[in-house]
């Protein structure tokens, strides 16, 4: 390529250096990139994810656990069990609604835990009237309570259902922020090594550069020099010049050097050979 052979030798290296930072610019900013985005999930995770995973299972154990506690009420006709139910929906409650707290950053997820909130609100206080009923009811259970029993065992057993199906859900997108993560370090890891061979790329080009266009012109020039110097005072004999780049002026003003000198030895000669003739006619006279 005429252009790339009349470029400056400084003009290459220079070239090479930029394309260096750059891409180590371009690989810190890609870096950066992967790493604000992994550090994001990672806080989403270990900030909203996870700890709303882990309060949901404390709801869903305690909301079990209420529901014995009521039947146990029912059964052994305990106040205490009453009472320890009552606690346990307390427990659930500040659970859900942590859980919706953890969640709000994620519009689905928060407006799912909003539903469970307002359905666990309303069969908690349902369960809490209808079970202290039917421990106060000495006459015996009336067919209306124990209507409302069988409504309160479906509806419980429907948030059951639901919650299991929310804590799936926190599950799964648990798991896809952590594959997330992973495809994003995996992507890192790829960027590094395509940067390392484009770096060794780099190297590679600046030591052809170096090795093709400063060594060995440099040392052919030293065996033009040293041909010259070697050939008898052979002032005729020129060095081959065929680009522009500093090496090349080297070798284009040795040549204009040479052509100086021999230009001073011819005239020199003529004037020699002119003094000469004159001391001969003298000395024919």
């Amino acid at each position: 390529d005429p252009m790339f052979g009349d470029m400056k030798i400084k003009t290459r290296i220079l070239g090479i250096l930029a394309v260096l930072v750059g891409g180590y610019l371009l690989l810190l900013a890609m870096v950066q990139l992967t790493a604000t985005a992994t550090h994001s999930r990672m806080s989403e995770i270990s900030s909203a994810l996870f700890p709303a995973a882990m309060r949901m299972q404390e709801a869903e154990a305690s909301f079990e656990q209420m529901k014995k506690h009521y039947g146990d009420a029912v059964v052994l006709q305990d106040t205490k069990s009453l009472e320890a139910g009552g606690k346990d929906g307390q427990t659930v409650s500040a659970a859900l609604n942590d859980v919706k707290a953890y969640l709000a950053s994620s519009p689905e997820l928060s407006k799912q835990a909003e539903s469970l909130v307002t359905q666990f609100s309303s069969i908690r206080s349902r369960d809490h009237e209808t079970y202290a009923a039917i421990l106060a009811a000495t006459a015996g259970t009336s067919d209306d309570l124990m209507a409302q029993v069988g409504a309160l065992g479906k509806d419980n057993k429907a948030l059951t259902d639901a919650m299991s199906l929310f804590n799936k859900a926190i599950s799964a997108d648990f798991q896809q922020q952590l594959d997330t993560v992973d495809t994003y370090s995996l992507r890192s890891r790829l960027t590094g090594y395509a940067m390392l061979a484009f770096v060794m790329l780099v190297c590679a080009a600046a030591w052809w550069v170096i090795q093709s266009k400063v060594v060995l012109p440099l040392r052919f020039l030293a065996l033009r020099l040293q041909d010259i110097a070697e050939s008898e005072g052979d002032l005729t004999r020129r060095i081959d010049v065929d680009g522009n780049n500093e090496i090349d002026e080297v070798g284009r003003w040795f040549n204009v050097f040479i052509e100086r000198i021999e230009e001073i030895v011819r005239q020199v000669a003529i004037h020699a050979q002119t003094l000469g003739a004159a001391a001969t006619e003298l000395a024919l006279t």
